[in-house]
């Protein structure tokens, strides 16, 4: 899912496609020279997209723990 989501991305369909079109012989360029930089971009916002998700479930899980103490007092 989260790949799905990173070439929603106009910029990484676009480096997606110029990779593709580069693995054919006739390319002027080499593949590597396409398909690093798109896995570097669309690994960088995985990982930021990671850390944005774990610190929204430990701010979740912080305020039901809070929730759960506050019910619980008698």
């Amino acid at each position: 899912r989260a790949l799905f989501e990173q070439f929603r991305r106009v910029a990484n369909l676009y480096f997606l496609l110029g990779a593709a079109l580069s693995i054919p012989k006739l390319a002027p360029f080499s593949p590597e020279s396409m398909i690093t930089p798109l896995v570097f971009v669309v690994g960088i916002s995985m990982l930021k997209e990671a850390i944005e998700d774990w610190s929204r479930f430990l701010q979740v899980a912080t305020l039901a723990s809070f929730w759960i103490l506050l019910i619980m007092q008698p």
